[in-house]
């Protein structure tokens, strides 16, 4: 069975696609224990706080001064990361799980 999966996703990988059908992916759908949370969700927050610290890296090195879009989100994701830290504790502590959906939308801008 696991075999057929991994053969379906490589076949829709294969299929071209259009701009219409890519507008919403889902990209995190499950329930997962609180370490599979852990690794799953603050690997996505660690990736993207690194990507906006290199990013602002990069910018202060070019032109002497922080990005401020980069700066601004690297607050709001180190926010939304200790929010998500105190909810996986006391998924552990009570020993529950957590059931995470995450969708995204994508759309073309100029």
């Amino acid at each position: 069975m696991k075999k057929q999966m991994e053969i379906k996703e490589i076949e829709i990988m294969d299929e071209e696609i259009s701009v219409e059908k890519a507008d919403s992916v889902k990209f995190i759908n499950g329930i997962f224990t609180a370490s599979e949370a852990k690794e799953v969700l603050l690997g996505v927050f660690r990736n993207k706080i690194n990507f906006h610290n290199l990013r602002n890296w990069s910018y202060e090195e070019r032109f002497g001064k922080p990005d401020v879009d980069s700066a601004k989100r690297l607050v709001e994701l180190r926010q939304s990361q200790a929010l998500l830290e105190g909810l996986i504790k006391k998924a552990e502590k009570e020993n529950k799980r957590l059931a995470i959906e995450s969708t995204i939308i994508v759309s073309l801008t100029s």
